[in-house]
């Protein structure tokens, strides 16, 4: 129930999907992650670098869905430790919005590149 809401809300799955979870390496999430985001054991389990997200110097663009896992609320802390950084929430979307909402994504994507390429470098 929770990766239909939260995960990917197309049903049945797209074949992408479907592929990148047969052949998702599980050995290395277990050791990075562990069982799941919600019981950290792996090595990541103390790691927080959000503070460091101020040092990235080229332009950011966050994106995540209304009914995402990576909340827009969580996504918004990011966004927010990143000056000058952009976030959009896809409407009626979830952590997969690129499968779910693909032409509003690229759309999106091309926009924010476009965007970007226009600016003049300061460095």
């Amino acid at each position: 129930m929770f990766y239909s809401k939260h995960v990917c809300r197309l049903n049945p799955w797209p074949e992408a999907m479907n592929r990148t979870i047969e052949k998702m390496g599980v050995p290395v999430y277990l050791s990075m992650c562990g069982p799941s985001e919600f019981t950290m054991t792996g090595s990541l389990k103390n790691t927080e670098l959000v503070n460091r997200l101020k040092e990235i110097k080229v332009p950011v663009l966050f994106t995540c869905g209304r009914y995402d896992e990576a909340t827009p609320k969580t996504t918004a802390i990011y966004q927010q430790a990143l000056p000058g950084s952009e976030m959009v929430v896809i409407e009626d979307a979830s952590h997969e919005h690129h499968l779910e909402k693909p032409q509003e994504y690229l759309k999106l994507v091309r926009n924010f590149l476009r965007r970007i390429e226009g600016r003049e470098t300061t460095e």
